[in-house]
């Protein structure tokens, strides 16, 4: 409370704005509603001077050498060599360095990875890493993940290596014209990230502004471009080399090593520390401590009075500007692949998808459908290596990926699985994209070994840390492919299933390329042909016939591939399961299809789930429960899924997913009360979406068979839900607290002390 007092204070904050206002008006109705009634800073509040807590560079580098908690020795070293770069009132410097960046960490024809990972045989990718600009002092780190203990000193003697070799002979033009095109394109774009423009922006000021500087420094950022193209090949990035890091002193190489043995050890103090604390307790103290915990908890469960909810401005749902975006599509299938265009104002990008029917392939074979969804694009083909190819990429596009995704329609019970191949053009670049597209469909080879072994070796390690770093998305897919068809089939491609397919491989990588590879091409060939082609394209109207003749020119250049459609049967022989992993708290999910039984989507689902997570959810399980927090998702496709995440109680949370039906049949709002819900649920359907989201958007739409009369329809009934559909839906939550789907990702106390839920626990 000191601290709040102290910091919190009106003279101390900053304010920002973004959008379409009346400026004067929004300044001044801060200023007499908010910012007069709060106190002014008060004399002993310092000023904060940055330049005053710059860290000085030391004499010689650093080294930091530490162990972190693993649960089996043979996890892999990680080791970062971090260079402090400038200070945030520089834009020039900094946009310098997002190029280096993306030259030397996030390319594929990176020369560093190359020098590391691929010839130097150390780890497994340099993914970790990057240029860190939220605070005074930026920091660019070189972040080596799956080494060796003994591998720092070679690995730093790698690293200040190439960047000596690239001071010195200078780096390829056809990398740096490729990183510029794609800054380009990202500040042509703008909407680029999937958040909201404002948000990026105020990022943007906060980066100078925090630390007083400019607020607009780094958005004035033209001059700064034009001059760095102008001494792009005068030497421009290698002088950056080596003043920032070859003569930097200001570093320090740090390593991570894994240790079984630590974990054990913290328990156990941690123990012991408790055990001699309490030992200093009275009982007075003890009885202190319990009175004071539980008039915590009771205060989580009082709710805000009427009164106070009162005091924050409200929106009424008359106040409400419903907005449904039309979907503009038009279908032609005259040709011999299905063609689809979305009418947009896209500032002369064509956004286009891709999508080859992969339901030819054999149920064995799928999992080098989900190798190739990591391969294609990132190794080379007949004319072009995979530096090549990569640096002609970044030049003509704003990005290319490649997915792998199962699409159920909301009226039908199967779903259509796609490879499907996303990339962004500027229109005046299509002619040349057409031709990168027909050598990646047509032209890819699989012969760079070593390349090869990186790729798939770092997506096995991202996989496998995905069940520490991401433990809620993983246990939610799992849940999902417990029940749902679709969700078997992304399991087996991309999910837990395939990291069961690649830990295998990867072990005998060396003794079974030759073979997985000559399977993996087997599959690239049979899908990539016409018959199997849907395109999708969001451009300007303007566009269309140019856009439509050469994607149908790409098209009829692809084989004729006449495979017989196959039946899968992915079901998995367990519906609750629990993976072990280090961590001290759990993700739990749960979910069922309520489609299977019986129950139709409807808009007030949408209002229900927001009225359980805000108030059920939210007071059961992170307030009352510790965790960090909970999510319900219920999908227009008929599956409805909770999950827990940072949840230190695995049990309670399980009780709480079972109660959710009697919360529903026991649920009183007053009508303001529901209207306030309603209107929330509107706000998270409404949200703006880039360019990008709006394309991906209408795709899903179609394959899913969502109409712009159905979204109306779903609109009107989320306004017009009432509390008797809320608590009707209770059946829908009975039906759901008996279904056996269940997956909890973390701790091993916790999943050992709760076994009885689990048909299969693994480690």
């Amino acid at each position: 409370m000191a601290f709040y007092e102290k910091y919190y204070v009106a003279d101390n904050c900053i304010i920002y704005l973004y959008g379409d206002m009346q400026l004067d008006k929004w300044l001044s109705e801060l200023e007499v509603e908010c910012l007069n009634d709060l106190p002014k800073i008060n004399e002993e509040v310092e000023k904060i001077y940055y330049e005053k807590m710059v860290q000085e560079a030391p004499i010689v580098p650093m080294y930091i050498s530490e162990c972190y908690p693993a649960d089996k020795e043979e996890e892999q070293t990680l080791m970062s060599l971090s260079f402090v770069i400038g200070t945030a009132y520089d834009a020039e410097l900094r946009l310098a360095f997002e190029l280096l960046e993306h030259m030397l960490l996030r390319s594929s024809a990176s020369p560093l990875t190359k020098a590391i990972v691929v010839d130097g045989k150390l780890g497994i990718s340099l993914g970790e890493g990057g240029y860190d600009t939220s605070r005074f002092q930026s920091v660019f780190s070189i972040s080596l993940k799956g080494a060796e203990k003994t591998q720092g000193e070679k690995f730093e003697k790698i690293v200040l290596r190439e960047l000596e070799r690239l001071a010195k002979e200078g780096i390829d033009k056809e990398l740096i014209e490729a990183a510029l095109h794609t800054l380009a394109f990202e500040l042509k774009e703008v909407d680029a990230s999937y958040d909201p423009v404002g948000l990026q922006y105020s990022e943007m000021i906060f980066n100078s502004y925090l630390y007083g500087g400019e607020p607009f420094t780094h958005l004035k950022y033209k001059s700064h471009v034009e001059k760095i193209k102008k001494y792009k090949d005068k030497g421009y990035f290698e002088t950056l080399i080596k003043e920032y890091f070859l003569d930097n002193k200001h570093r320090v190489l740090t390593i991570l090593n894994p240790s079984h043995a630590l974990a054990e050890e913290e328990q156990v103090k941690l123990e012991q520390h408790l055990m001699a604390y309490e030992q200093t307790l009275t009982k007075e103290k003890k009885d202190l401590l319990i009175a004071v915990n539980e008039e915590l908890e009771e205060m989580h469960m009082v709710q805000n009075s009427e009164e106070k909810i009162n005091l924050l401005p409200q929106l009424k749902k008359e106040d409400l500007e419903i907005n449904i975006v039309p979907i503009h599509k038009k279908q032609n299938n005259d040709q011999i692949f299905e063609y689809h265009f979305h009418e947009e104002e896209t500032k002369g990008i064509a956004y286009i998808h891709l999508l080859f029917d992969t339901q030819s392939v054999k149920e064995e074979d799928l999992p080098y459908l989900g190798i190739l969804g990591h391969l294609l694009s990132y190794i080379g083909t007949q004319d072009m290596n995979y530096q090549a190819l990569e640096n002609k990429i970044n030049r003509l596009t704003g990005g290319l990926n490649c997915s792998l995704q199962a699409y159920t329609h909301l009226e039908q019970a199967n779903y259509r699985p796609y490879f499907k191949i996303t990339s962004k053009v500027l229109i005046e670049e299509i002619v040349e994209w057409k031709k990168l597209m027909t050598a990646i469909l047509k032209e890819t080879i699989f012969i760079e070994k070593d390349k090869i072994k990186e790729i798939l070796g770092n997506v096995h390690y991202e996989i496998a840390r995905s069940f520490e770093g991401a433990p809620e998305y993983r246990a939610t897919r799992r849940v999902f492919a417990f029940f749902a068809p679709a969700g078997q089939y992304e399991d087996v491609v991309s999910g837990i299933r395939f990291y069961e397919f690649m830990k295998g491989f990867m072990k005998e990588f060396d003794t079974q390329y030759e073979m997985i590879m000559h399977k993996v091409n087997a599959v690239y060939k049979q899908i990539m042909g016409k018959q199997n082609l849907m395109v999708f394209v969001t451009a300007p109207q303007e566009e269309e016939s140019f856009l439509q003749q050469e994607l149908f020119d790409l098209g009829a250049s692809l084989p004729n591939n006449n495979y017989p459609k196959q039946i899968y049967d992915l079901k998995l022989t367990t519906q609750s399961e629990a993976y072990c992993t280090m961590q001290k708290v759990e993700a739990v999910a749960k979910g069922f299809s309520f489609k299977d039984a019986g129950f139709t989507y409807h808009g007030a689902m949408e209002v229900a789930a927001h009225i359980i997570e805000s108030i059920y959810l939210w007071n059961r399980i992170r307030l009352q429960g510790g965790a960090y927090g909970c999510d319900i998702l219920i999908s227009r496709d008929g599956h409805v899924v909770t999950c827990s995440y940072c949840d230190p109680k695995l049990g309670s949370t399980l009780k709480t997913f079972e109660g959710i039906g009697d919360f529903l049949k026991n649920l009183q709002l007053k009508e303001s009360e529901l209207d306030r819900y309603i209107i929330h649920t509107i706000g998270t359907m409404q949200i703006p979406m880039s360019m990008e989201q709006k394309s991906e958007r209408a795709l899903t739409y179609t394959l899913c068979g969502m109409t712009t009369l159905q979204l109306e329809n779903i609109i009107k009934e989320v306004l017009n839900t009432d509390m008797q559909q809320i608590q009707e839906l209770a059946k829908l939550f009975d039906a759901f607290a008996k279904a056996p789907y269940l997956c909890v990702v973390g701790g091993k106390t916790q999943i050992k002390k709760h076994k009885k839920y689990f048909d299969s626990i693994i480690n």
